[in-house]
């Protein structure tokens, strides 16, 4: 083989980057100690090789010095470090990208010779971040720039609170100034058949509804007494907390909502 991907472990990870690369016709092998893995991704269509990436002679079986990447998923810390370091060693050029649990194995594994370490606890960090700054809804460009800086930045902002915060200066006053945000009516959502005379969203909540799409046509500025049907969109513009109360109302109605559950598109920034 040559110019091909070793996959080290055959887990989850492992076992989707397997297909993915099968059926993109990329080149690889799957390389697995553990014989009952290594069944399964046989079974299941994969070149693979017995063996540990901790030892040079498996590395040099798989042909890791002819490899364009080198993922690794090893479980054992130890022999992550030892595959990582022997990696480099035998092909200086490739892309090596280990994934581990915790975020202190990052430094030593980049120090090693890694070019991406991804951390399983701070990925669930950052898909945290992401899902809270969707439900306060700031515009997905921004939270798309968020969590590259985080990735970028080796998880800095989340491992050192006194690190520089960057695009959260921005998600901050994207907070303050308010966001133009869209909901889909479903058919058990309280506004349906109702209209905006009768909801008085913007008079209840402060925010305004400047459009709404239906069967694929914008709708600007909408009659005050046309009925809603599922399947509307409706475009709304205000702050945050108040296109969150507009939310509340137009599935549940005005009395006691809890939080929305209706389907929430967010990221736009300008109206249809």
């Amino acid at each position: 083989l040559k110019d091909h991907i070793v996959v080290g472990g055959y887990g989850l990870n492992g076992s989707h980057l397997a297909r993915v690369l099968s059926s993109t016709g990329v080149r690889y092998l799957v390389v697995d100690l553990n014989s009952r893995a290594l069944r399964k991704a046989r079974q299941e269509g994969h070149p693979v090789l017995f063996g540990d990436l901790a030892r040079p002679e498996i590395q040099q079986s798989a042909g890791v010095a002819r490899a364009r990447a080198l993922v690794l998923g090893l479980s054992d810390r130890t022999a992550m470090e030892e595959a990582v370091r022997l990696g480099r060693a035998l092909a200086p050029e490739a892309f090596i990208l280990a994934r581990v649990r915790h975020m202190e194995e990052l430094s030593t594994l980049r120090d090693l010779g890694a070019d991406v370490v991804v951390a399983e606890e701070f990925e669930a960090s950052i898909e945290i971040v992401t899902h809270v700054l969707r439900r306060l809804h700031v515009p997905g460009n921004v939270i798309r720039a968020e969590a590259t800086l985080l990735r970028a930045g080796g998880y800095e902002m989340l491992r050192s609170p006194t690190a520089k915060t960057g695009i959260s200066d921005e998600i901050a006053q994207a907070l303050a100034a308010g966001t133009t945000d869209t909901f889909r009516l479903l058919p058990n959502h309280h506004a349906v058949g109702e209209n905006l005379a009768s909801l008085e969203i913007r008079g209840r909540c402060g925010a305004s509804v400047v459009s709404l799409v239906r069967g694929g046509a914008a709708i600007p500025n909408p009659s005050p007494h046309m009925a809603f049907q599922p399947g509307d969109v409706l475009v709304l513009v205000g702050a945050h907390g108040e296109i969150e109360r507009a939310f509340r109302l137009l599935e549940r109605g005005w009395e006691g909502a809890p939080a929305t559950t209706g389907e929430v598109h967010s990221g736009s920034s300008t109206p249809f």
